[in-house]
């Protein structure tokens, strides 16, 4: 759930409410481009607290499953709106990865590096 035309906008994820500060311009950009952008600062953000607030990684982990649900829809809108360029930085897969290697639960964080090697987004970032 989010409204970037709110002031401030927001985001929320696990009944948890963000205010990003600098997702990116509304100027055209898709919802889904700026939900993207806004998301990537939410991770950015509690991945940074992970040490000092319990509940932190748990806020990364599912603010990165979200960012991952709908990928492959930004992906394909990437490709028809920005042809050729790469696409941006995919924080929700590198942070879900990192947590879950941090958190000692390498057989998922295995699973991650597995599932991004066979999505479009690894190829157009490499």
């Amino acid at each position: 759930m989010f409204d970037r035309h709110a002031s401030p906008s927001w985001v929320e994820v696990v009944g948890v409410r963000f205010y990003p500060q600098n997702p990116i311009p509304d100027n055209g950009s898709s919802d889904l481009e700026w939900l993207h952008f806004a998301l990537s600062e939410m991770i950015q953000s509690y991945y940074a607290r992970g040490k000092s607030d319990p509940r932190a990684f748990d806020v990364v982990i599912a603010v990165s499953k979200e960012q991952i649900a709908f990928a492959s829809r930004l992906a394909k809108s990437w490709v028809r709106k920005y042809p050729g360029s790469r696409f941006p930085r995919h924080i929700g897969y590198e942070r879900l990865f990192a947590t879950l290697e941090h958190l000692g639960r390498y057989e998922e964080a295995i699973q991650v590096a597995e599932e991004v090697k066979k999505t479009a987004w690894f190829a157009r970032r490499h």
